[in-house]
């Protein structure tokens, strides 16, 4: 089978999510007998890259344009250059019209639940990039597109909301990178960034869905409350001045931008919790990160994310500061999983492969060819 995947920004410097969701994918498929070749549709200048696996089977079709020309116009016109028997769009949007096939992983559909541009929160770059995938939702075309979610909640969600053909659902899978790491390395990683412990973290973005000015609030609180910790927060940049706190806590704040995937798994490991308060998730890979390197994760209580964990998180009310902080607290108390959690978070991470992930994506597309 000859598979073209769509797969925009996995050559930037700082992929996240979606990214990673086809980089992995990507990378089992490759492996996979009937699999003959695999077109890769990438926006960048260049073939360099150095987070696919080095294969013949693997073709880099590479181009350059802005988000929706690149897709809509530039897109369809390389395809029809290969013989592909079907072409996956792998992040939430797809070509309006293509020749080929096509199936499409819808990670979520929060962007048309309310219309971004006038959505508190989001960056200018996150508003109209929704706005964007909003606006594809306006061409009948799309409802006669193929979909895959990636939770049975998100399933249930969409399903209930939006006449849209879903095939059904797929779980993301666990790059297995992530995994318990030594102490000494461990502690090798954190003076490369910097990193103080005993520490809780946390992933903070501006996107409204992650809750990040709350999760702020509590996190504040908790080293209030807790002297001698410190608090590690990837991907969000802000004005230490803007958080109400006093200084001595603020100081132990620590706010890094983009961490490389192959360095968290020492810094999830020495961790005491992860927190993950989101109002809203899909699927929520962190969780299972956190997980498979035996660390505690208190998280929001929205269905996508008790499903994913199998009650192995401690979930909580994203809107209630008062039991965030009782969970966080009582993660530190207890400073690791406990015999029977840590053993039924082994099996509950064991579940999640990018293996089988592949698997379960090469039978729809063979469904559809």
């Amino acid at each position: 089978m000859r598979i073209g995947i769509e797969a925009q920004r996995i050559f930037r410097d700082n992929p996240h999510g979606m990214d990673v969701f086809a980089i992995n994918l990507i990378n089992e498929l490759v492996h996979l007998k009937e699999v003959s070749q695999i077109v890769v549709f990438v926006n960048s200048a260049t073939k360099e890259n150095n987070v696919l696996f080095k294969s013949e089977k693997i073709s880099i079709a590479n181009f350059t344009g802005q988000f929706a020309i690149w897709e809509q116009i530039k897109l369809p016109r390389k395809a029809k250059k290969y013989d592909l028997d079907i072409i996956h769009f792998t992040s939430n949007t797809r070509s309006v019209r293509i020749h080929l096939p096509v199936l499409t992983t819808l990670h979520d559909t929060f962007f048309l639940d309310q219309n971004p541009l006038f959505r508190r929160g989001f960056s200018m770059y996150q508003r109209f990039g929704n706005m964007y995938r909003r606006t594809l939702f306006a061409f009948p075309s799309i409802y006669k597109g193929k979909y895959i979610t990636v939770s049975k909640a998100e399933l249930d969600r969409i399903r209930s909301r939006y006449s849209l053909d879903m095939k059904g659902f797929i779980y993301n899978g666990r790059n297995q990178i992530f995994e318990p790491k030594g102490n000494e390395e461990s502690q090798d990683i954190l003076v490369k960034w910097g990193i103080k412990a005993p520490f809780i973290m946390h992933f903070g973005n501006t996107d409204p869905k992650k809750n990040t000015p709350r999760a702020l609030e509590v996190i504040v609180e908790f080293l209030i409350r807790n002297k001698g910790h410190h608090a590690v927060i990837f991907d969000y940049q802000i004005d230490k001045n803007e958080l109400n706190a006093p200084k001595e806590v603020k100081d132990r704040i620590k706010l890094l931008g983009y961490v490389p995937q192959v360095d968290l798994p020492y810094i999830y490991t020495m961790a005491d919790a992860l927190f993950y308060p989101s109002l809203q998730e899909s699927f929520g890979i962190p969780q299972i990160e956190a997980l498979a390197c035996e660390t505690p994760v208190v998280s929001g209580d929205c269905p996508a994310l008790v499903e994913v964990s199998h009650e192995c998180a401690i979930h909580v009310d994203p809107t209630d500061n008062d039991a965030m902080l009782a969970s966080l607290n009582a993660c530190v108390s207890t400073n690791a999983l406990t015999a029977n959690a840590l053993l039924k978070a082994k099996k509950v991470v064991a579940g999640y492969n990018w293996k089988t992930t592949a698997e379960q994506y090469l039978m729809e597309y063979k469904k559809l060819c």
